[in-house]
C-alpha cells in the first residue's frame, strides 16, 4: 500500500510520495490499532467523479440533486455502464485531477489504496462501511465538484474537490477517452447544495438531462 507508483502521479505535483500529514488519518491506515502506529498510504493525482454535492456512497435516485446520492459515474461498489451516461461521453467528467497542495489550500492529493474496514481500527469509524452516515472511505479516492476546480474554500471537506498546480485549471478524463483541460473559472454554483445547475456540475452528472456547448 505504501509502494510509489509514478504513473498516479502528475509531474507538476510538488507533495509528498505518500501520506505523512498527521493532520489527516483518513489517508492513513492501521498497523496495529494506535492512531500513533498509521502508516501513510501512496498518493495519487487523479480521482474519480462521484458527485456534485458532498461525496456520497450510494447511486442518486435524482441526478438533478446531489444530496440523493452520488450524479457521478462512481460510487460505493459501483456499476456504471456506458449506456447510463445519458448525456453523452464526451460530456461527461470520469476522473480529473487533485494536487497535494495548491497556493492557500492543502488537497492532500488523493489515496491510491483505500482503507475501509468495520474493526473500529481504522484512522475513523466514521470510515467504516457499516456506517451509513459516512462517506465510506471515498473521501480521498473520488471527486466532488461542490467547491469547484482550485477551491479557495477554507472548509475541510474542499480537499474533497479537484485542483492542480496547472496555472488556471486542471485536467479532466472525459468518458469518452479525451483529456480535457477546464479553467478554474468554468461556470459552476457552489452555493446552491446539491443542486445541478451549472456547466461544471452538468459535466459531473451522468444523467442531468441537459445539452452542454463548448466548455
Amino acid at each position: 500500500m505504501q509502494q510509489i507508483y509514478p504513473v498516479f502521479r502528475c509531474p507538476s505535483d510538488t507533495g509528498p510520495a505518500k501520506h505523512t500529514d498527521l493532520g489527516y488519518t483518513i489517508d492513513r491506515f492501521s498497523s496495529g490499532g494506535a492512531l500513533t502506529e498509521n502508516q501513510g498510504v501512496a498518493l495519487t493525482n487523479y480521482v474519480v467523479s462521484n458527485n456534485n454535492a458532498y461525496h456520497r456512497a450510494t447511486r442518486a435516485s435524482n441526478y438533478l440533486d446531489g444530496t440523493t446520492g452520488a450524479t457521478g459515474a462512481f460510487w460505493g461498489n459501483g456499476d456504471c455502464r456506458f449506456r447510463d451516461i445519458t448525456d453523452g461521453l464526451s460530456n461527461t467528467i470520469l476522473a480529473g485531477e487533485r494536487a497535494y497542495e495548491i497556493p492557500g489550500k492543502k488537497m492532500i492529493a488523493g489515496m491510491l489504496f483505500t482503507v475501509r474496514d468495520n474493526q473500529g481500527d481504522g484512522p475513523s469509524c466514521a470510515n467504516c462501511p457499516d456506517n451509513t452516515a459516512s462517506n465510506q472511505g471515498l473521501l480521498s479516492i473520488t471527486g466532488t465538484t461542490h467547491f469547484g476546480v482550485n477551491p479557495i474554500a477554507t472548509s475541510s471537506w474542499a480537499n474533497g474537490g479537484y485542483s492542480s498546480r496547472h496555472t488556471g485549471g486542471a485536467h479532466f478524463l472525459m468518458a469518452d477517452g479525451a483529456v480535457r483541460f477546464i479553467s478554474e473559472n468554468i461556470d459552476t454554483d457552489t452555493t446552491s447544495g446539491g443542486i445541478v445547475d451549472s456547466t461544471l456540475e452538468r459535466l459531473s452528472s451522468i444523467q442531468d438531462g441537459t445539452v452542454i456547448g463548448e466548455f
